[in-house]
């Protein structure tokens, strides 16, 4: 199981490796206002390689059997020869899943301190209520306060949001940060972070993918401006709270996580552009049209794209009643094989999925099935010699 696992996470890297870099090329020189078209070309470069590294191998288990009956019947997983990487993927594997069981860790750890510092969450009072509601009529029922939470954020359905600072915005920047946040519960921002953030947790050996975040992010911040605006909130409203927001964050009273502001340079970065005037994108592409281009996108790469199997190379060892086999398997292929000590050649080698038909003019033919995940295979037995 050690190194089919390594395989994929190795053919992982390769994959995620060209679409996270076609990803960082597109972002750098697409003209500006095209942050949809970025932010999809971010998010299909951490998902599509899942798929284009599963894809081939699920098919390759649940490939049609040309003789589902007989390789039902029997076979048993026989003794094998394993490569002498197992040797050293054994603790490469056991380090993998180390550190990704700490670093998942701590981002659960920080989701419970976001859950403690929020504190005690209240409703909001009746004045509280009729500025809020006066500020933002659609967004008042998701908003709720509390006193640990310093920046606005959204967690799950609701807008949390500390009293004092309903109470320190104006109007207009109250309005802002409300549409702010509800842009992000509309464009389901909080599962997008998870998911991607535990996609880099998981499959920590692919450093590219802790940009990718970085960069979703900062995609996220600036899309919930440009569509707060486009409802209706004025850009200098939410600059000016944004500015509030970050004085408030240099000399917090109590401990907080920080959603609405990010470092400096990202906030400073969103008050240019909503200053500018510029910070309204293009449209985004119609989902249908994304749809086609990603499936295109994991298409190819599925059929194309390079992929690791030194590691998946081995060969099992087989007898059964008519003799002994041999079959030398990559990946999810068979390369070699033989029959009664006589190597077949490639024709005489039928495979489909996972099924394998072996032919000899010497010998009755024999029925395999591929069990990657034991490093094994299952055979439907032949007769002995003297009772054909």
């Amino acid at each position: 199981m050690v190194i089919p696992v390594l395989a994929w996470a190795g053919t992982y890297l390769l994959h995620s490796a060209l679409l996270l870099l076609a990803a960082e090329a597109l972002d750098r020189w697409m003209p500006a206002g095209r942050d949809h078209v970025r932010e999809t070309a971010w998010r299909g470069a951490v998902l599509l390689p899942l798929l284009s590294v599963s894809l081939p191998r699920i098919a390759m288990l649940r490939g049609p059997a040309q003789n589902s009956v007989g390789l039902a019947a029997g076979g048993a997983t026989p003794s094998l020869v394993l490569s002498s990487a197992m040797s050293w993927t054994t603790p490469v594997m056991f380090v993998w899943a180390l550190v990704s069981l700490i670093l998942v860790t701590r981002l659960v750890a920080g989701y419970l301190h976001l859950r403690r510092a929020a504190g005690h969450l209240r409703m909001p009072t009746a004045d509280e209520t009729d500025r809020i509601r006066a500020a933002a009529p659609d967004a008042w029922p998701k908003v709720r306060l509390a006193e640990g939470v310093l920046s606005p954020t959204t967690f799950h359905a609701q807008i949390w949001i500390h009293p004092a600072m309903v109470a320190a915005l104006t109007p207009g920047e109250l309005k802002a940060v409300l549409a702010h946040e509800t842009a992000h519960l509309a464009r389901r921002d909080p599962a997008w972070r998870w998911i991607v953030a535990l996609v880099s947790r998981i499959l920590v050996f692919q450093p590219l993918l802790w940009r990718a975040e970085a960069r979703l992010r900062e995609l996220s911040e600036c899309l919930c401006d440009a569509r707060a605006v486009r409802e209706g909130a004025s850009g200098l409203d939410l600059a000016s709270a944004l500015g509030k927001v970050a004085r408030w964050l240099n000399e917090p009273p109590v401990s907080h996580v920080a959603a609405l502001v990010g470092d400096e340079s990202l906030t400073l970065r969103r008050v240019r552009r909503l200053l500018g005037g510029n910070g309204e994108p293009d449209p985004a592409p119609p989902p249908a049209l994304r749809a086609v281009l990603l499936a295109g996108v994991t298409l190819t790469m599925c059929a194309a794209a390079p992929g690791v199997r030194g590691l998946d190379h081995y060969t099992v060892f087989g007898r059964d009643p008519a003799g002994s086999f041999t079959v030398t398997i990559e990946g999810s292929r068979v390369v070699a094989a033989s029959l009664g000590g006589k190597t077949l050649a490639a024709a005489d080698i039928e495979q489909r999925g996972g099924s394998v038909r072996l032919r000899s003019g010497d010998s009755p033919p024999l029925d395999l099935r591929l069990a990657p995940e034991q490093r094994g295979l299952r055979w439907a037995p032949r007769p002995p010699p003297f009772s054909r």
